[in-house]
């Protein structure tokens, strides 16, 4: 393992997953780079505290800190590169992009000096066959660009991820490696930095998430990291970009969504979420000038059920009639479990009252409608409240406790019935006129 550490160009530590991190190996570029190790300095703790620049915004010590805290708390993923400036021996600073990654029980620290990395196509010894060891569980394409965005260089981990080799990304322009929504971001970056350039300021790391392009032409999503390198005197010299695979960390955020924002049983949103949405129909109805119906809705025999035939039962109750819902609505519509046994249904560009009533008459008659569980038949039915957007309320919770308070009077009058807000304000303005 040693000798394939060795031949890779960028500055690799190897420490034990102690307090301060025993230092146990660090290859030839790292010595090369930053200098053998005193004999005072035994950990990554103890070097990370001793390397800093005078003028450093946050010690490297603090900025190595929060990286090593994110890779211990997802062992076996590399973490998002951190800019920091490193002295070297003669007492120059190097802008270093830091990665770190817990294997087993070893930290790995990888350092990559970004003034340098123009030359590392170059300086790439790795054999074939240690080279494949090593980007086949990359998540990191590296690549640099020139002053006209033509690519210079490409890491042959790009084959692993997009199936593009390294001479077909060189002979193509960059623009073929994201998705068009995605370049069009990427432009405006690019012109941007181009344009700090031109005007001597200083330049700063961009990150950006993007839709990168495979060969097949699929998509994944990919976190985009790019800085600009000068030379000695300041001069432009290129854009370095690592380009990093983060599909699975989308989705699992992704999961983390939808489980904060949908019922866990029904997988129906859950009442935030239906909120969210009513706000935004409520909005999209001042524009285009259509009704939205709220209806609140609660099972009527639903714990006569769970009584009878034990929770399981109910469960697939509820289940039953997310499903009641999901059939009786329009794509564009939502139906949400509030609790218990109360959903919410939100419908929107509606043309008229009867719309709604039409859309509560298709779930009261299929909810009515005998299923089976278990080998039983069972039977549900259900009451809603209606509120019309905008004659009953102008926001959500004065339209949601209207059709609850609805619901509460369509069960009055027995199973299976809705009733329209507006129709018991006009029966207690009839009461009082008596």
């Amino acid at each position: 393992m040693h000798k394939v550490i060795d031949n890779i160009p960028t500055s690799i530590c190897l420490s034990l997953l102690s307090p301060k991190y025993r230092i146990l190996y660090v290859n030839q570029h790292f010595k090369q780079t930053f200098g053998e190790f005193t004999s005072d300095i035994m950990s990554l703790s103890d070097w990370f505290s001793k390397n800093n620049s005078d003028d450093a915004e946050q010690t490297n010590y603090y900025i190595w800190k929060k990286v090593v805290h994110k890779a211990v708390s997802n062992p076996g993923t590399p973490t998002n590169p951190c800019e920091m400036n490193l002295v070297s021996p003669d007492f120059s600073l190097r802008r270093t992009l830091i990665i770190a990654v817990v294997l087993d029980k070893i930290l790995l620290t990888s350092l990559i000096d970004l003034s340098r990395i123009t030359y590392l196509q170059n300086d790439f010894s790795i054999s074939e066959t240690n080279n494949e060891l090593l980007y086949d569980n990359s998540l990191d394409v590296i690549w640099t660009l020139n002053k006209n965005s033509n690519l210079t260089y490409v890491s042959p981990t790009v084959r692993n991820i997009t199936g593009y080799t390294v001479d077909e990304c060189l002979k193509s322009s960059i623009k073929n490696m994201f998705a068009e929504s995605s370049w069009e971001i990427i432009q405006k970056i690019l012109t941007e930095i181009y344009s700090n350039i031109n005007a001597n300021k200083s330049a700063h790391v961009y990150r950006q998430e993007v839709q990168v392009k495979r060969k097949d032409n699929s998509l994944f999503w990919g976190e985009l990291t790019m800085n600009s390198v000068y030379d000695s005197n300041g001069e432009f010299i290129e854009l370095v970009g690592v380009t990093r695979d983060i599909s699975m960390r989308r989705k699992f955020e992704n999961q983390l969504i939808h489980l904060a924002t949908h019922d866990i049983l029904t997988d129906l949103p859950n009442a935030r979420l239906s909120s969210e949405r009513l706000s935004t129909a409520l909005s999209m109805s001042k524009r285009y000038n259509r009704l939205v119906a709220v209806m609140f809705m609660d099972l009527n025999l639903f714990k006569k059920i769970n009584d009878n035939y034990g929770h399981s039962a109910g469960n697939a109750a509820l289940k039953h009639f997310a499903a009641v819902l999901r059939s009786s609505i329009c794509e564009t519509d939502t139906a949400a479990r509030i609790g218990g046994d109360e959903f919410l249904v939100v419908a929107v560009n509606l043309q008229t009252r009867n719309s709604a009533a039409k859309i509560a008459e298709k779930i009261l008659k299929t909810t009515s409608e005998p299923f089976i569980i278990d080998g039983h038949y069972l039977k549900l039915s259900a009451s809603i409240g209606i509120t019309l957007y905008p004659s009953d309320g102008k926001n959500v919770e004065q339209l949601i406790n209207l059709a609850d308070s609805a619901m509460y009077e369509a069960k009055k009058q027995g199973h299976n019935k809705y009733k329209f807000a507006d129709e018991i304000h006009k029966q207690r303005q009839s009461l009082l006129s008596i």
